[in-house]
């Protein structure tokens, strides 16, 4: 079950990534694959790839 906290969290960090620029965006997602490529290695079998 999400937390309202959680929600919360998701919609203000979605109003932060709407205002960067594309070129900001693009490096945001290429960190956050990289953190998911990293996670998958250390711990293939706990964790789920999670798509962007």
């Amino acid at each position: 079950m999400v937390k309202v906290k959680d929600i919360e969290d998701g919609k203000r960090i979605k109003t932060l990534f709407d205002s960067l620029k594309k070129e900001d965006k693009n490096l945001v997602l290429g960190y956050l694959s990289a953190l998911n490529d990293k996670q998958l290695q250390d711990e293939p079998e706990k964790t789920e790839m999670v798509t962007i």
